[in-house]
């Protein structure tokens, strides 16, 4: 599917088009996007080709193809990043990322970028029980850090640590995008059930919310 800008010419800038699909991306998302980008450009914004927007972790590209601007993203294949037309994961990813805040009623989202750095350890990429804590963000720093929960891997040696971007991380476990834009003092530990954590104290998800029924799925599958 295709959404178009309605009112950017009249500042003389380009309509700007999206593309994607309508069986992974909530309409009312989409519409929000073209919205937003039209409110951008009244307000003064310019657009071209090779311009880059943030739009919540994403970093999303501006692109001419057959004579029209449109809104490209990358497609979390290839590093480095190669862009594509499209927002499908722009949408997915920011739509996840709101419905977990919400499910534990965080109401300001801390979106990191996706070009920001984090820390992995050494067995990060090869273990699927995991956790994940973020401190304070600074500059390139998202504050984020994923490790594996065996107690035998030494997370304080700087041997067994990487530093890579968030990036190459979600290329390689791409369930984690939906917690990164929690704030700092977060740690989710992800084994068989998920579970979230603030300053030392466990949020318990509210009835009816995304990760209420998360959870309750993977209950009633009998895992515990």
């Amino acid at each position: 599917m295709v959404l178009k800008t309605q009112y950017c010419h009249r500042v003389g800038h380009p309509e700007i088009s999206i593309s994607f699909d309508g069986n992974r991306v909530l309409s009312t998302d989409a519409e929000w996007l073209i919205n937003y980008l039209d409110a951008k450009v009244q307000e003064g914004d310019v657009f071209e080709a090779g311009s880059t927007i943030q739009i919540g972790w994403m970093v999303n590209r501006f692109e001419m193809a057959d004579g029209k601007l449109w809104l490209f993203e990358p497609d979390f294949r290839i590093i480095p990043i190669e862009f594509v037309n499209s927002v499908d994961r722009t949408l997915v990813h920011l739509r996840l990322q709101k419905d977990i805040n919400d499910s534990v009623e965080i109401k300001d989202y801390s979106f990191p970028v996706l070009n920001q750095s984090g820390i992995i350890c050494t067995h990060f990429l090869s273990q699927s029980d995991l956790f994940m804590e973020r401190t304070t963000p600074s500059d390139r720093d998202s504050g984020w850090f994923f490790g594996c929960i065996s107690l035998q891997h030494d997370h304080n040696d700087p041997a067994c640590l990487r530093r890579v971007s968030l990036y190459e991380t979600i290329c390689a476990k791409p369930h984690l995008v939906e917690f990164l834009a929690l704030p700092s003092g977060i740690r989710i530990n992800l084994k068989k059930r998920v579970e979230v954590w603030l300053n030392g104290s466990e949020l318990r998800p509210k009835e009816g919310s995304y990760l209420f029924a998360k959870l309750l799925d993977q209950d009633l599958s009998g895992e515990t």
